[in-house]
């Protein structure tokens, strides 16, 4: 489904911002998921179509094996905090 989408050209691209971005559209979906010159793209705007899902979980998918911890997550807000950021810069 990724495939087709981008064939038929149904995402937003890199070029939709103008020069925001300043990249080349991409040649194939492996291009725009794994390279790393498009990760700014995909991590701030993203296609706003199925070639933004990377992973689907299974519907008995528990979530203990997800890798969340919440322990380094707050480390990383203190971290920015004591830099003198106001907050969070995204929820």
């Amino acid at each position: 489904m990724r495939r087709e989408v981008f064939a038929a050209g149904d995402y937003v691209k890199p070029s939709s911002y103008g020069d925001v971005f300043d990249l080349p559209d991409p040649g194939s979906v492996d291009d725009l998921t794994e390279q790393d010159r498009y990760g700014e793209f995909m991590g701030t705007s993203g296609t706003h179509s199925i070639i933004d899902v990377l992973s689907v979980m299974t519907a008995d998918f528990d979530g203990d094996d997800f890798g969340d911890d919440p322990a380094a997550v707050g480390r990383g807000v203190r971290r920015a905090l004591r830099r003198g950021a106001a907050g969070p810069s995204r929820v």
